[in-house]
C-alpha cells in the first residue's frame, strides 16, 4: 500500500503528517470514521435515558438506584404520575420493599414487578410500571402491519370498500388464528340475503 500524493499544502483535507501508509490511513480515515460512528451511537442512545431510568424501578435493578436514576423519566411523564410530589418517599419505600425479596427472587420483568406493586399503596411506581410494560420493544409489529396494508392496498384497491379491507387486514396479519369454512359458513348464514330472485 502507498501513501497518496500529499501536496506541501492543501485547502480542501486534513494533511497530517504521517510516515507510513498504515499510520496515514489510520489518521485520516479509521480515527475520523471511527469518532463518527460514536458519536452517532451516542446521539441515537442519549434519547433513550428516560427509558433507561425506568428500568432503574425495576425489583432486580433498584437495589443500587438513587433518586436520581429515574429523574429524567419522573420529569419526561410527570403528566402521567397521580401525585408527583411524593414521588420521593413512595421511591425510598419501593426499594425497601424490593431489598427485602431475596436477590435471586426479585423480578426483572416489568409486568412481573407490576403484579407485585399496589397500586393504593404505590401510585406513581404502579404508573411508571405500566408504563414500562407498554413501550414497544422494536418497531417491527407496526412495520410488519404497514407493509401488509401497503400490498393488500396496492393489490385490491379497485373493488374493495372499507370493510372488506378490514377484513382482509385483520386475516393477514393475524395468520396465526385458523378460519375453518365451516365459520365462514356459519358468519355468512347470519347475514340477510340482499339478492331477488324471479320466479
Amino acid at each position: 500500500m502507498a501513501l497518496p500524493r500529499i501536496t506541501g499544502r492543501q485547502m480542501q483535507r486534513s494533511n497530517v503528517p504521517s510516515a507510513t501508509p498504515e499510520e496515514y490511513y489510520r489518521r485520516n480515515v479509521y480515527l475520523p470514521l471511527l469518532a463518527d460512528f460514536e458519536n452517532q451511537l451516542r446521539d441515537r442512545f442519549d434519547a433513550h435515558k428516560v427509558v433507561v431510568g425506568l428500568n432503574m424501578l425495576l425489583p432486580k435493578f433498584c437495589a443500587s438506584a438513587s433518586l436520581s436514576d429515574i429523574d429524567d423519566a419522573v420529569q419526561f411523564y410527570l403528566g402521567d404520575i397521580p401525585s408527583a410530589n411524593v414521588i420521593e418517599a413512595e421511591f425510598t419505600l419501593w426499594v425497601n420493599k424490593c431489598c427485602q425479596i431475596e436477590e435471586k427472587n426479585r423480578p426483572a420483568c416489568a409486568l412481573q414487578a407490576l403484579e407485585m406493586c399496589n397500586r393504593d399503596f404505590f401510585p406513581n411506581i404502579h404508573s411508571l410500571l405500566s408504563i414500562l410494560a407498554t413501550l414497544p420493544v422494536s418497531t417491527s409489529t407496526p412495520e410488519r402491519t404497514f407493509s401488509t396494508l401497503r400490498r393488500l392496498k396496492s393489490y385490491l384497491r379497485n373493488h374493495m370498500n372499507n370493510d372488506r379491507l378490514t377484513g382482509l387486514a385483520l386475516l393477514s396479519i393475524h395468520r396465526e388464528l385458523q378460519v375453518t369454512p365451516e365459520q365462514v359458513l356459519t358468519e355468512f348464514c347470519k347475514l340477510p340475503r340482499r339478492k331477488n330472485f324471479l320466479v
